[in-house]
């Protein structure tokens, strides 16, 4: 439950910040101390602004100098703004075979239908560029041979990094997360008939 807190607008290092805020309410209805909020200005955030140590926040940019980078969030009151690498990175798109020995495109949340030839096929997955992408891999023709992808990092607490689809309708989801060094990788989260090994 949620409940709008306030709206501001107010100048905050020469630029107009208008901000809206929700307060989080438990499951009596009641208002707790955790609120959430949502702001629009021109330019890069930067900085905690009118921001409470912790909270977190997403900020949208109202100019389109820098198409790559309209989306901000933070999660620990304006300490560190992290992109969203663009609005569309929200939504799934449907994404072509890229071929065989070609690099899967990361451009955002993605489902990518794979073919597979006679002779087999492979490919490689880098490491995603931000959090909270979801990619969607599954092999929808299988010409007879394997499609094998590589993946950059482990994909899951084993440590396997190679993905291998036998059959048609074989599938994988993958989500991006972000380590303790700042380092981004790819996550398991759910698997139907894909092999996974390490090399």
């Amino acid at each position: 439950m949620a409940n709008a807190l306030f709206k501001l607008s107010a100048n905050f290092r020469n630029r107009i910040i208008k901000s809206a805020g929700l307060r989080l309410a438990d499951a009596a209805g009641r208002d707790t101390a955790t609120y959430f909020e949502i702001m629009t200005g021109t330019g890069a955030p930067s900085g905690a602004y009118h921001l409470g140590s912790g909270q977190a926040a997403v900020y949208f940019r109202e100019d389109a100098a820098d198409t790559a980078h309209l989306a901000y969030y933070t999660v620990d009151g304006g300490t560190i703004w992290a992109t969203l690498a663009d609005i569309t990175s929200l939504s799934m798109v449907e994404g072509a075979d890229p071929g065989d020995g070609i690099a899967i495109p990361i451009t955002g949340s993605a489902d990518i239908q794979m073919v597979s030839s006679a002779a087999g096929e492979t490919g490689t997955l880098a490491d995603p560029v931000e959090t909270g992408l979801i990619l969607h891999l599954r092999l929808t023709t299988d010409g007879g041979g394997d499609r094998v992808v590589t993946a950059a990092s482990p994909i899951n607490a084993t440590g396997n990094n190679t993905l291998t689809f036998a059959a048609a309708g074989d599938s994988i989801v993958l989500m991006s997360a972000r380590d303790a060094a700042a380092a981004y990788y790819w996550r398991l989260t759910s698997n139907d008939g894909v092999a996974l090994t390490t090399v």
